[in-house]
């Protein structure tokens, strides 16, 4: 029996890492894309699906622009994004371009969302949307620093939340912000690594009774395949509100249809 959790873990470790490997395509929008935290334009199901983090996801763009959508349906999930904060980095080593988005900011929403807490929807998205009007870009080649979510003129990033409480975190970026004001045809065609990270709570001083829960079994869409973290059995300090949950993404942008 050992040898053969071995085996399945090293296949899955494998299958894992060629994932990662992987440098898919965006998608070119069959409509205007409106970052609104409402995701009717975007095709679905998304074409990107991380089992660690629990977020689905898609990437797209048109002539001009970036967009990014993330999906999350687990409130737990969302809690800890909105308390622990998450970050979106782009990278062109073409171009010499590594820029990250923080949105939310760390220690947002509701305080008392935490290990051993049963978030309160409701009012974590009331506190959210009256909360978080601020991003902070770093890297970018035009704009950076604290921006409003909502500037058309530079990034803009929306969350909301449809009938079903799915969270939907919409970004657009521009090219101008990624390349420069003066980017070519040639600078569009380079690969840009994705990295998205859910950022950890301070582990707390004593470490308290930790009961491990299964790890769940590697997923696979859209070419990501990890491992999953219980939020309901695990909540001690080597819980998944103690670790930062991270994956990335190889993509080249789409040519028009």
């Amino acid at each position: 029996m050992l040898k053969i959790k071995l085996i399945l873990i090293l296949l899955l470790a494998g299958a894992n890492l060629f994932s990662q490997s992987l440098v898919s395509s965006a998608r070119w929008p069959t409509e205007k894309v409106k970052v609104d935290g409402i995701a009717n334009e975007w095709a679905n199901p998304l074409n990107f699906f991380d089992v660690k983090t629990r977020l689905m996801f898609g990437i797209a763009n048109d002539s001009t622009t970036l967009y990014l959508v993330f999906q999350n349906p687990d409130e737990k999930v969302q809690a800890k994004l909105f308390r622990c904060g998450m970050k979106v980095t782009l990278a062109v080593k073409k171009v010499k371009r590594k820029a990250t988005i923080t949105y939310p900011l760390p220690h947002s929403g509701d305080e008392e969302a935490g290990p051993g807490h049963e978030p309160n929807m409701v009012i974590l998205q009331n506190n959210f949307r009256m909360q978080n009007i601020m991003m902070v870009a770093e890297g970018f080649a035009l704009h950076n620093g604290m921006l409003p979510v909502n500037d058309s003129s530079s990034i803009k990033t929306a969350i909301n939340w449809n009938e079903n409480n799915n969270m939907i975190y919409e970004v657009a970026i521009p090219f101008t912000e990624i390349y420069g004001s003066t980017y070519s045809a040639a600078d569009l065609a380079n690969e840009i690594t994705m990295q998205v990270e859910i950022s950890a709570m301070e582990k707390p001083h004593s470490s308290g009774a930790n009961t491990q829960a299964p790890m769940g079994a590697a997923g696979v869409m859209g070419g990501r395949a990890m491992s999953g973290m219980n939020y309901q059995t695990n909540t001690g300090a080597k819980g998944p509100w103690y670790q930062v949950q991270s994956f990335k993404q190889k993509f080249t942008l789409a040519k028009k249809l």
